[in-house]
C-alpha cells in the first residue's frame, strides 16, 4: 500500500479522523511503553532505583506520551485526482509573488543582434542651457561640416571646420580672437600663435626642404630656424627690418657663422 493510498484511506475513516496516529506508529509507541514499564519495575525489585533515576524515567515517559498525541499529518493541498471524488496530497504549485523581470541587453545572449540606434538628420543642431544662451552648434558650410563650441557668455572660444586644403581648428580668447590656429596648406600642416595684440608672434609649418619655426615680435620675423639646400640646420637671426643679420649653419661639413650688416653685406665669418 503506497502512501498516498494510506492517506486517502485515512482521510474516509472516522476512528481514523478521531485519532490520527498510525496503527504502526501506535504499536511502536506501546512497545515502547512497556519495555519502560518492565525496566522500571526490575530496577525496584533490585533496591537499585533512587529518586533522580525514577524522575528521569517519569519525565522519559511523559515525552513519549505528549508526542506520540502531537504527532498528525500534514493538512494536504486539495488537488483533483485521478480518482475523480477523492483528494490528493500532491502539493499544486504555488503562484510566485515577486515581479518578472524585464529581460535586457546584458542578460541576452551573446549573439543577439543589437537594435538599430535611431539617427537624427537635420540640417543644423544647437545646444542651449536653461537661459536659452547657445553653446553649441553643429552645423554644415560650403566645404563641409563646422563645430562651434561657445562659453555661457556668448563668446566663440572652438571652431572645427574644413579649409581649402583639409582640416582646421581655431582656438579663441576672452575676446572671441583667435590665439592659435591650426591647419593644412599646399605643403603640409601648418600651425600660427598670436599675441593678445592680435599679431603673429610664432609659426611653424612646411617650407623649402623641411620643417620652418618663425618667431616674430613686431612686424616681422626675429627668428627663424629650418633646413638649408643641403639638408643640414639654418638659424637666422633678424633685424626689426626682416632682413637678417646672423646665419648660423653647416658649411661643407662644419659649423659656420655668419654676421651681416643692415644691406646684407658679410661682416664677418666664422671660421
Amino acid at each position: 500500500m503506497t502512501p498516498d493510498t494510506y492517506h486517502l484511506i485515512g482521510q474516509n475513516n472516522p476512528d481514523f479522523a478521531a485519532n490520527p496516529i498510525s496503527t504502526a506508529q501506535s504499536t511502536h509507541l506501546q512497545g515502547q511503553l512497556d519495555d519502560l514499564k518492565r525496566e522500571l519495575h526490575q530496577l525496584k525489585r533490585e533496591r537499585r532505583f533512587h529518586g533522580g533515576a525514577a524522575m528521569a524515567v517519569l519525565c522519559l515517559l511523559s515525552v513519549c506520551i505528549a508526542h506520540s498525541q502531537s504527532i498528525a499529518p500534514t493538512a494536504p493541498t486539495t488537488s483533483p485526482s485521478i480518482a475523480g471524488n477523492q483528494q490528493s496530497t500532491v502539493s499544486a504549485p504555488q503562484p510566485s509573488t515577486g515581479t518578472i523581470k524585464k529581460s535586457s541587453t546584458i542578460d541576452a545572449a551573446p549573439d543577439a543582434v543589437a537594435t538599430p540606434v535611431p539617427e537624427i538628420v537635420c540640417r543644423a543642431l544647437k545646444v542651449v542651457d536653461e537661459k536659452g544662451r547657445v553653446l553649441a552648434v553643429l552645423g554644415g558650410q560650403q566645404r563641409g561640416g563646422f563645430l562651434s563650441l561657445r562659453g555661457r557668455d556668448t563668446v566663440q572660444y572652438v571652431a572645427l571646420g574644413i579649409g581649402e586644403n583639409g582640416g582646421l581648428s581655431e582656438l579663441n580668447s576672452r575676446d572671441g580672437q583667435v590665439r592659435v590656429f591650426n591647419g593644412v596648406d599646399s605643403r603640409g600642416g601648418l600651425t600660427r600663435w598670436f599675441g593678445n595684440d592680435g599679431k603673429l608672434r610664432a609659426r611653424m609649418a612646411i617650407a623649402g626642404r623641411g620643417g620652418d619655426l618663425t618667431l616674430t615680435g613686431g612686424r616681422h620675423a626675429q627668428f627663424s630656424a629650418g633646413v638649408a639646400v643641403n639638408d643640414s640646420g639654418l638659424v637666422e637671426i633678424l633685424g626689426s627690418d626682416g632682413k637678417p643679420r646672423a646665419r648660423i649653419g653647416v658649411l661643407n661639413g662644419n659649423g659656420a657663422i655668419v654676421v651681416l650688416d643692415s644691406k646684407g653685406r658679410i661682416q664677418a665669418t666664422l671660421p
